[in-house]
């Protein structure tokens, strides 16, 4: 080959310096330029990158310095929307903490305006049984995709041109999801990048899950009525108790969290609640009266039960015979029956787990699954 026919490293021509000088010039003012442009965008997208993380750290001072949910709520979807300059925020619940204790009077029908273009609004019952089946990841809209989420999550979200979906989750427990919205159409693309929704999204779920923590104790700080129920602090110790020798000794150690539903309108009557608590203690003290069992109190209708040494598979049988017990055994007051329903979450030990809550939020998350299935919120 004729070193005439020789080509640069670069893949480009040999500058041709036989050429006129001035076209030449403008050649190579042409090149400069265009990296000059290159350069330009570079350090845009930088300094872009740069204010993202701003105002993400700004955002999390306000997440962990939250105690009460509403102040939380109201603040974050506020901080949300003037940092990041949206046209609309909507935060979705759907943990039953959320519902029940914060928001009783949310309709699905009618979401809650918090501000201008900020919305509280319970997560429709389809998206959650899709988020509950699938991957908790972060879905961004624009086009025929957001023509798609509208059928889906109607209301509000009908004007918005594009959009980013993040579920809030912990430990597989979906606490609801956080809607963006904007009119721009570019403004949300799908293959943009979603590390640091998703990151949100957790941050928001762990912040909310320590905010209801935080209410319970405040339920707890008196002690329960005269029943073999352990309070919210005594239960927990235990729980951390049972979790270190089922670690130690490779023991079987399961966990069971009851969720109790009162009919007959129990929820509407004043302080008879605790008393329906209490009733099924006694029961639950009756039948496990010979058993080394630990029963206390988890929340408002939640009931925490530790079994030491017992797998899995017997939990699942005590937590089948409970709730068939409890189906059988209304409260009595007044002339009047109280019906309850219990849903049960079954959670075991494994080696893998790494703390006390691990096997809590298995229970947790298997008691969610099951009201899932059954339709409730």
């Amino acid at each position: 080959m004729d070193s005439s026919d020789a080509k640069p490293a670069n893949g480009r021509d040999a500058t041709d310096f036989s050429q006129d000088p001035s076209t030449l010039v403008e050649r190579l003012e042409e090149e400069n330029r265009q990296l000059r442009r290159q350069l330009d965008y570079t350090m845009s997208v930088a300094e872009a990158n740069e204010s993202v993380w701003r105002h993400f750290i700004e955002i999390e001072r306000i997440l962990f310095r939250a105690r009460h949910l509403d102040e939380l709520i109201d603040e974050l979807l506020r901080e949300i929307k003037i940092r990041f300059q949206l046209d609309q925020v909507i935060l979705f619940v759907a943990h039953p903490d959320l519902m029940n204790r914060f928001f009783p009077d949310l309709s699905p029908e009618e979401a809650e305006l918090i501000a201008e273009n900020t919305w509280v609004a319970p997560l429709p019952s389809q998206v959650r049984r899709n988020l509950s089946t699938g991957a908790l990841e972060p879905m961004l809209f624009s086009g025929k995709e957001m023509d798609r989420f509208r059928e889906l999550v109607p209301g509000p979200v009908a004007t918005m041109r594009s959009g980013a979906f993040i579920p809030v989750h912990i430990h597989e427990i979906l606490f609801g999801a956080l809607f963006l919205g904007s009119m721009d159409p570019e403004r949300y693309r799908k293959e943009d990048g979603t590390d640091l929704l998703e990151q949100l999204g957790v941050k928001i779920a762990l912040c909310m899950d320590n905010c209801i923590t935080y209410e319970k104790l405040q339920d707890f700080t008196v002690p329960p009525g005269e029943s073999f129920l352990l309070n919210f602090f005594q239960i927990h110790s235990v729980l951390e108790k049972e979790f270190w020798k089922a670690e130690c000794y490779a023991t079987p150690f399961s966990v069971l969290v009851i969720h109790l539903d009162f009919f007959d309108g129990a929820d509407e009557e004043p302080g008879i609640q605790p008393e329906i608590l209490d009733h099924v203690a006694r029961l639950l003290e009756s039948l496990f009266a010979e058993d080394e069992v630990y029963v206390g109190r988890y929340g408002i209708h939640e009931l925490m039960i530790l079994l030491p040494d017992i797998p899995e598979s017997t939990a699942r049988e005590v937590a089948r015979s409970l709730a068939a017990e409890i189906r059988k055994a209304p409260f009595h007051h007044e002339n009047t029956a109280y019906l309850i329903r219990s849903t049960i979450g079954v959670g075991a030990f494994h080696e893998r787990m790494r703390r006390p809550y691990d096997l809590l939020d298995a229970a947790c998350t298997d008691l969610y699954r099951h009201k899932t299935a059954r339709g409730d919120s």
